[in-house]
């Protein structure tokens, strides 16, 4: 291993790393995690639960990403760019970063990724919200960052 790569701040990409896209296509409109939350009392302490209408779609996300994709052999745990469309069944406004925490979530859940940190998923690249009235649904494109992450110069 050279100089470089003993300093370097990431985990090197491993040989046979993503060498193309690995794509996910999920059915369903895609609820966010954080306003679909309600509180309940747990003993003397109030406790956020994910509403029925979030779980019913984490369940059913959980399931198309391990019974109808490719297993990684390990999760992925080197930077990379997740894509994400969502495509809503309405044009009413949604928090697309309030979006990327659900799927995040299931991906590492599912094995697809180590963890969701910024040092795994670097960037969202080309996401975006669109309605597609017919067919709500998810389309996810994971590439592999090139690079290490820097800080940037202010």
């Amino acid at each position: 291993m050279d100089r470089a790569m003993k300093s370097a701040k990431t985990t090197p990409i491993p040989v046979g790393a993503i060498t193309q896209a690995i794509r996910y296509e999920i059915k369903g409109r895609p609820y966010v995690k954080k306003s679909n939350m309600k509180l309940v009392m747990r003993g003397r302490k109030l406790v956020r639960i994910p509403t029925p209408n979030y779980t019913r779609w984490a369940i059913s996300a959980r399931e198309q990403i391990t019974e109808k994709h490719m297993r990684l052999a390990e999760p992925i745990d080197y930077p990379i760019n997740l894509q994400c469309l969502f495509f809503m069944n309405t044009a009413g406004v949604v928090d697309l970063s309030a979006l990327y925490e659900g799927i995040q979530d299931e991906l590492v859940k599912c094995g697809v990724l180590k963890d969701d940190n910024y040092k795994i998923v670097a960037s969202h690249d080309g996401s975006g919200v669109f309605v597609d009235r017919d067919d709500p649904r998810m389309e996810i494109i994971i590439t592999r960052k090139g690079g290490q992450h820097e800080t940037p110069e202010l």
